[in-house]
């Protein structure tokens, strides 16, 4: 995808009512809209969480909150909860499960505070398509598609291969290979597959967490953005080679 275009549909795009109409404007896949718009939500939250937690009181409603501010629901719950005198790890537990809050001890002290919170849970994590376990769930299993899209078509090209799990390192590519392939005219030794839209900011944080390992340890490599990239970030790394899913169909 160019820059420019990109850039047309990120300020565009807000929320999955966008997607239908946007996709429709630009011939984009609604997979790879719906990516964009996902990471575009997950840095808003990254840079606004301080602020939100300001603006947010014990007593919230969290539907109502998030609604008004365009908050995601689960990111209002987890500050409520936080300022309610939940620890990290028993927040994640009554994201996963708001019936942990039917405890007599917890239904006592919530009584006053915010009594509708569990209800309100409930319906934010029904919601909530990013930061909810559903949505968690739904992004892992994509990111499991990916990686057998990419294995079966390794296998129909009869190139031999370790899996992730296999290998003996702590930081490890998605596949490498046990024989060099040739890909635009470079020689990649391993691939790593994200369920993702490439842009810069994610390649180049992947590149510094991941990839430049790889680099240093196997030599150059595919990096796989299954819901398309910009062609941009083809420069950033010369001995990486960038191929989006139509590339394994």
């Amino acid at each position: 995808m160019r820059e420019i275009i990109y850039n047309e549909i990120y300020s565009k795009l807000n929320s999955l009512e966008d997607i239908e109409r946007i996709s429709l404007e630009y011939g984009v896949e609604k997979s790879t809209l719906f990516s964009i718009l996902s990471q575009k939500i997950v840095r808003k939250v990254k840079i606004n969480y301080e602020r939100y937690e300001k603006m947010i009181d014990k007593s919230s409603s969290i539907i109502e909150t998030s609604e008004k501010l365009g908050i995601p629901p689960v990111i209002v719950a987890r500050i409520i909860l936080k300022k309610l005198g939940f620890g990290k790890k028993r927040i994640r537990k009554i994201i996963k499960n708001p019936f942990l809050l039917d405890n007599e001890e917890i239904k006592e002290k919530l009584a006053l505070a915010n009594p509708r919170i569990k209800e309100e849970i409930i319906a934010a994590t029904a919601t909530d398509f990013i930061f909810s376990p559903i949505a968690q769930e739904k992004h892992r299993k994509r990111g499991q598609y990916v990686e057998e899209k990419v294995k079966a078509w390794l296998e129909r090209k009869k190139i031999s291969f370790i899996r992730e799990p296999e290998i003996d390192n702590e930081k490890t590519p998605d596949f490498l290979l046990n024989s060099s392939l040739t890909v635009n005219g470079r020689e990649i030794f391993w691939i790593e597959c994200k369920a993702l839209f490439g842009d810069v900011n994610e390649h180049r944080y992947y590149l510094e967490r991941q990839y430049r390992h790889y680099l240093r340890l196997f030599g150059s490599g595919m990096v796989v953005y299954w819901y398309s990239f910009l062609e941009d970030i083809k420069d950033i790394e010369p001995k990486l080679v960038i191929k989006d899913g139509s590339f394994f169909r």
